[in-house]
């Protein structure tokens, strides 16, 4: 499709036009990730490749410029959620990697990806403190 458009479409045209298709794409798989319960870790690192070899393809088609997509943000904290331990989504949290998933999304995202422990209750509180 991108080979086919690109040097048909103006620049601005083709950007926006891809944008706009990784945004549907993306929201649908960052959505069917977002209603799952419980990851096993093997699907949590399905996921964490899925995601970061879709974020690599668009780069790529897009030579770097996605300023268009929308989701780029959304859809590259929660690739890389699937891939920490607790530890490091505390520090990520600290460091505003998930500014772009709602809370709510994220406390899905613990729940469903570590088994109730004190540790993922005081991840929550963490993230309710923020």
């Amino acid at each position: 499709l991108a080979q086919n458009w690109k040097p048909i479409l103006s620049y601005d045209i083709f950007h926006s036009t891809i944008g706009y298709i990784s945004d549907v794409l993306f929201t649908l798989f960052a959505d069917q990730v977002l209603k799952t319960k419980d990851f096993s870790t093997d699907a949590c690192q399905f996921v964490h490749q899925l995601f970061g070899k879709a974020l690599d393809n668009i780069m790529e088609i897009l030579e770097g410029d996605v300023e268009e997509v929308r989701t780029w943000s959304r859809f590259q904290a929660i690739g890389r959620f699937m891939d920490m331990t607790m530890g490091d989504i505390e520090t990520a949290i600290a460091d505003g990697v998930f500014s772009s998933v709602t809370g709510q999304e994220l406390t899905k995202l613990i729940q469903a990806a570590f088994d109730e422990s004190p540790r993922r209750q005081e991840l929550l509180r963490v993230l309710t403190a923020n």
